[in-house]
């Protein structure tokens, strides 16, 4: 019964989605389809149930019947723009999705079996759930509290919503559902890992094996490090649908149909990074502005309701939280303090020590190695930069640590660091796939396979 009240999310996530953005052009692919729509399900989400806090309504089954009346009423509305070329296409047969989809059932079986609980769950985003399942909504006061100071009551209430409303699928509080929900976050990372591998041009065996690794790894840490059960790997999924339309950006040409589609993904995923995690609203800042970047803004005119378009989910989605926290009084790190730079010595060992954490299987020393030179293949070169002011990000808040920022480190930069490892295996990848098509092509021509009469 957990998998089936996360199958119902997950169905009602994608029929919102599916309506909300039905006047908008769609991907080119079925997996395509499913992750953008997830993503604007989970905003359409956010947003409805956000509403109904500040209307003092409370959260309930009756309240999400609705929202699903609503969201199957918009499938039916007539659709505005064409269509994308390949859009009706079927998807082929994806075999590193099917690996992806066996690393996630392990992961999923292990957390229904309550294996893989993270910590943060039990003293934060799992008690947060629990409440506001019922409380009917955002308990103020109980965030409110002294105690909970050192609970972030002040990050954003995405993952809790989502855990109130599996609950009230459920009937209940059952955890084993809501740890469930990571393992449909890693499979949706790797579809979006395919998705950025055809948009960078990549060949389809590179594509496929990116799925699969991507898929794999995710599984594989979440399982050793017990990642279930917080926003984690939402973080890491938006990171890498922000790929796609940072490899495809210079190949969109003139298509309006394409260039509205790159923009539509970047500014859900941006708004679903922002309120999942506190790490995700600089991370959305940072993506935008790339893409921007990337698009060319600041060297030829942009039209003003393209920027607005671009910025409006995000300031919708924050928006209301910022206000809720601000009128509470709860943002604040009352563990931090001025930049210190004499941090760096008990900061440097457990840096080192996380990136050759047993759990990992050196995967982020084989990334910082490879780092250099990917940085010269210039479709992969923005993700790669917003990945890597994401760990700048981490690092300075380890420098302002008011004590023991070896602890720190320690208890959570093996974890942050599921934020980039998938996005900098897309890049990685992509970069390596661009190589070896570019040797293949400069080889002499009696070098090269021979097709047998």
């Amino acid at each position: 019964m957990s998998l089936v009240a996360v199958l119902l999310l997950w169905g009602l996530l994608m029929v919102a989605g599916r309506g909300f953005l039905r006047r908008f052009p769609q991907p080119d692919t079925r997996l395509a389809r499913v992750g953008l729509w997830t993503l604007g399900g989970l905003f359409a989400f956010h947003t409805f149930f956000t509403a109904l806090d500040f209307l003092g309504w409370p959260w309930s089954l009756g309240t999400l019947i609705f929202f699903a009346i609503g969201a199957l009423g918009l499938n039916f509305l007539p659709v505005r723009f064409g269509e994308l070329p390949g859009s009706g296409s079927q998807t082929r047969w994806s075999w590193g999705m099917v690996l992806a989809l066996g690393g996630a059932i392990a992961l999923g079986w292990a957390a229904v079996l309550l294996w893989t609980t993270n910590p943060d769950f039990i003293y934060h985003w799992g008690v947060k759930g629990h409440r506001f399942f019922l409380s009917g909504g955002v308990d103020e006061a109980y965030l409110a509290r002294p105690w909970n100071q050192l609970s972030h009551p002040d990050y954003p209430f995405l993952q809790p919503q989502l855990f109130a409303a599996t609950a009230l699928f459920r009937g209940f509080f059952d955890e084993g559902a809501m740890l469930l929900q990571t393992a449909l976050w890693c499979l949706l990372t790797a579809a979006s890992a395919r998705q950025a591998m055809r948009s960078g041009g990549s060949s389809r065996f590179s594509a496929e094996s990116t799925a699969a690794i991507v898929g794999l790894s995710l599984a594989m840490f979440g399982v050793a490090h017990l990642l279930s059960g917080g926003p984690d790997v939402i973080l890491a999924w938006v990171l890498v649908a922000f790929a796609g339309p940072l490899f495809a950006s210079r190949q969109i040409g003139e298509s309006r149909l394409q260039v509205s589609a790159w923009d539509l993904q970047m500014a859900l995923a941006a708004a679903v990074g922002a309120v999942a995690k506190m790490e995700g609203i600089p991370l959305a800042a940072v993506a935008l502005a790339a893409y921007g970047l990337r698009q060319g803004l600041g060297i030829r005119p942009w039209p003003k309701g393209r920027l607005v378009a671009l910025a409006a989910p995000l300031l919708v989605a924050v928006g209301p939280w910022w206000v809720k926290i601000h009128r509470l009084g709860l943002f604040g790190r009352p563990n931090a303090g001025p930049f210190e730079a004499g941090h760096w010595e008990a900061i440097a060992p457990e840096l080192l020590r996380a990136l050759v954490h047993p759990h990992w299987h050196g995967l982020p020393v084989l990334l910082a190695v490879a780092l250099p030179l990917v940085l010269w293949d210039r479709r992969v070169r923005p993700l790669v930069l917003v990945a890597v002011a994401q760990i700048v990000l981490y690092i300075y808040v380890y420098f302002t640590a008011l004590a023991a920022p070896e602890m720190h480190v320690r208890t959570s930069f093996t974890r942050v660091l599921v934020h980039v490892v998938p996005a900098l295996l897309v890049a990685t990848i992509l970069a390596l796939d661009g190589w070896v098509a570019r040797r293949s092509q400069n080889a002499p021509t009696s070098a090269r396979p021979q097709t047998l009469p």
